[in-house]
């Protein structure tokens, strides 16, 4: 589809193209891109587990559900490490709509099913950008133990 007033893309097909990134069960391509911010799609196996991890800054990190369900792992990040009592298991599906505030821990589960999600968040979110790619210096950071 084209239009001259507007982007129109589908996101089947662009988790399908060459420059797909795919790693460690994971498919992840950038729909769109604009400042500092980005629409990335990640497609993750069936029995993938979660890849915790968190950031320190953004106003705006939303995930959409696309397709599949599985679980999200969430805890709340003080001093770099996990506040004890703060881990949350929660069921997601098809449909969902949730939101992350800077310093939480966050990864993605599934179990038998595919999961697709759409994830609007700063660029500097996405730890599979070249850094030369980066305007602004990776924000993806992992707990210390």
């Amino acid at each position: 589809m084209s239009s001259l007033l507007t982007t129109i893309l589908n996101w089947k097909s662009k988790l399908n193209d060459e420059d797909v990134f795919v790693g460690n069960g994971i498919k992840e391509a950038v729909l769109y891109q604009k400042g500092d911010y980005n629409i990335s799609l990640f497609e993750l196996a069936p029995n993938h587990s979660p890849h915790m991890h968190y950031h320190t800054f953004g106003v705006h990190d939303f995930v959409f559900v696309l397709q599949g369900s599985g679980r999200l792992h969430l805890a709340q990040i003080k001093n770099s490490q996990i506040v004890e009592g703060s881990n949350e298991v929660i069921h997601i599906h098809a449909g969902d709509f949730y939101d992350f505030k800077p310093y939480v821990l966050h990864g993605l589960e599934t179990l038998e099913e595919t999961l697709v999600i759409a994830n609007f968040a700063p660029v500097n979110h996405n730890n599979t950008i070249a850094e030369g790619e980066n305007p602004i210096g990776l924000d993806f950071f992992y707990p210390k133990k």
